[in-house]
This record gives C-alpha cells, sequence and structure tokens, in this order.
C-alpha cells in the first residue's frame, strides 16, 4: 500500500508514461463531458415532459368546467 506524501516510483521511462497519463486523461474528461451532456439534455427533456403535462391537464380540467356550464344550462332549458 502507497503512503501518503511518497511519491510513487515507475519501472517505464517518463516520456511513455507522459503520453498514457494524458490519454488517460483526456479519456477520462471525455466520459465525463459526455455524462454531462446526456444528464443535461434528459433533465430538459423531463422538464420539458412536465409543462406539457400540466398544459394538457389545465386544457382538461378546463373543458371539464366547459362541460358542467353546458349541463347546467342545458337543465336550466328544459326546466
Amino acid at each position: 500500500m502507497a503512503e501518503i506524501g511518497v511519491p510513487k516510483s515507475y519501472k517505464s521511462p517518463k516520456h511513455k508514461l507522459l503520453g498514457f497519463f494524458q490519454r488517460s486523461r483526456d479519456a477520462w474528461k471525455e466520459k465525463y463531458q459526455v455524462a454531462k451532456a446526456t444528464i443535461k439534455r434528459l433533465k430538459n427533456w423531463a422538464a420539458k415532459l412536465q409543462q406539457s403535462r400540466e398544459q394538457w391537464k389545465a386544457r382538461a380540467r378546463h373543458y371539464e368546467q366547459e362541460l358542467k356550464d353546458l349541463r347546467r344550462e342545458l337543465e336550466a332549458q328544459k326546466t
């Protein structure tokens, strides 16, 4: 187990390690950026879906109220 504060020594030449570490870092950043973009896209999609759902609910409530009013009006005309 490596101790904290003690630099790790590698057997490979530094010029090879440098390339490996840079590729590793770039791959990690790419993976993170793709995940971040996916999360943002999904959050936006969920927000739009929620907004659409609320609009449809409001529309349905409006038409239900209109139907009740028309039925009351029809009943009033019958009597």
